[in-house]
C-alpha cells in the first residue's frame, strides 16, 4: 500500500494522521486499531477497498502523524478519543460509517458508537473487551495467564533504539507465529513515532483506557 498519510483536523483542533484506500465516494469504513494505524494490515485495507469501500485508518493521539501532548500530563480522556472517531466519520462522509475497532481502540469504538449511534451504520470489534478496568464478562474467556506471563517476562528494550525495539517486537512470536512480520511492523511504527519515547506515549494512551476516563 502506497497511500499518502494526510492530516485531518477535528473541530477541537486535534490533528489526526489518516490514510485513505479505495474510492472516496464509496461507503466509509473507519478503522480504529491499537494506537497506530499500522495495527490494521495493508493487505486487509486493500482487500476491503477492492470490495467497493472507502477505507480509512488513522493514528490515535500521541502516535504516528497525530497530535502529541506532554506524556507526563495527559489532557484527554477515553471519551475524547471517541470524539476523534466521530469527527472523522462526520468529516469524511455525510453517510453513517462502518466503524471497526481492534485492541485498545475497540473500547474507543464502543464509546463512539454508544455516544453517537447515528454516526455509524455498523460496529465491528476484535481483540477487545466491553469494560475497563474490571473482570471480563462471564461469557467471555480471559487472556491466558501463562502466555501473558511469558510475554511480560521479556526485558524492556531501550525505546530510543530502533533495532532493540524491533527485536523486542519479534518476541511477540509468543502471541503469534510470525516474528519477522512483527519485527518489520515495529520498525515501521518506530519510524513514524514522533520523538524517542514511544513507551511513554503508549503508557499515556493505556492509562486513559484503564483509568476509565469517561467523565468530562
Amino acid at each position: 500500500m502506497h497511500s499518502t498519510v494526510r492530516s485531518f483536523r477535528t473541530p477541537d483542533g486535534v490533528r489526526l494522521g489518516v490514510e485513505d484506500s479505495g474510492d472516496p465516494t464509496a461507503p466509509l469504513v473507519l478503522l480504529a486499531g491499537g494506537t497506530t494505524m499500522l495495527s490494521w494490515p495493508d493487505a486487509l485495507c486493500e482487500t476491503l477497498a477492492r470490495g467497493g469501500r472507502h477505507v480509512v485508518r488513522y493514528d490515535l493521539r500521541d502516535s504516528g502523524a497525530s497530535t502529541t501532548v506532554d506524556p507526563e500530563a495527559p489532557v484527554y480522556t477515553l471519551r475524547d478519543l471517541a470524539a476523534d472517531a466521530i469527527a472523522l466519520a462526520r468529516g469524511l462522509d455525510y453517510r453513517p460509517a462502518h466503524l471497526a475497532g481492534i485492541g485498545v481502540r475497540g473500547m474507543v469504538a464502543q464509546v463512539a458508537a454508544f455516544d453517537h449511534p447515528e454516526a455509524f451504520s455498523a460496529l465491528t470489534l476484535a481483540g477487545t473487551r466491553p469494560v475497563a478496568p474490571g473482570p471480563v464478562d462471564d461469557d467471555l474467556p480471559d487472556q491466558d495467564a501463562a502466555t501473558l506471563g511469558r510475554r511480560f517476562a521479556l526485558p524492556m528494550p531501550d525505546w530510543s533504539d530502533r533495532a532493540a525495539v524491533a527485536a523486542f517486537a519479534a518476541g511477540a512470536e509468543i502471541l503469534g507465529d510470525d516474528p519477522a512480520a512483527a519485527r518489520a511492523k515495529a520498525e515501521r511504527i518506530f519510524d513514524r513515532t514522533p520523538g524517542t519515547e514511544p513507551a511513554v506515549q503508549m503508557a499515556n494512551q493505556m492509562g486513559v483506557v484503564f483509568a476509565g476516563g469517561l467523565h468530562r
